[in-house]
């Protein structure tokens, strides 16, 4: 398709100019927590890490996100996260990003 064959020439998602495919070998592991704190609050905490065998097997991917879910009641809801990521292969600097949003709900 005429997408397709714009990218095969550009670099992207890590895969080289003009080929399709990019083969890695590497460990990967992860946690995950799902805990109720309160009535009406959840907490989901992902955590993750990777390393590639074939390029620099001692560099990391660390990803932690971390979700926190409010039900105040029937109709109003909220949600919290606060994700933070160092990749060691690419950028190596510590990321974080976070988020606030509230939900209004009405059954019909």
């Amino acid at each position: 398709t005429k997408m397709t064959k714009s990218f095969k020439n550009k670099d992207a998602f890590g895969v080289e100019a003009g080929k399709t495919v990019k083969f890695g070998l590497g460990a990967f592991a992860q946690a995950t927590l799902n805990y109720d704190l309160a009535k009406g609050v959840n907490y989901k905490s992902v955590a993750t890490a990777y390393s590639k065998y074939l390029q620099n097997p001692g560099n990391v991917i660390l990803d932690w996100s971390n979700l926190f879910t409010f039900t105040v009641n029937k109709y109003i809801g909220a949600t919290v996260t606060f994700n933070t990521r160092y990749n060691d292969l690419e950028v190596k600097h510590l990321q974080t990003q976070h988020g606030i949003g509230i939900g209004l709900s009405y059954a019909l």
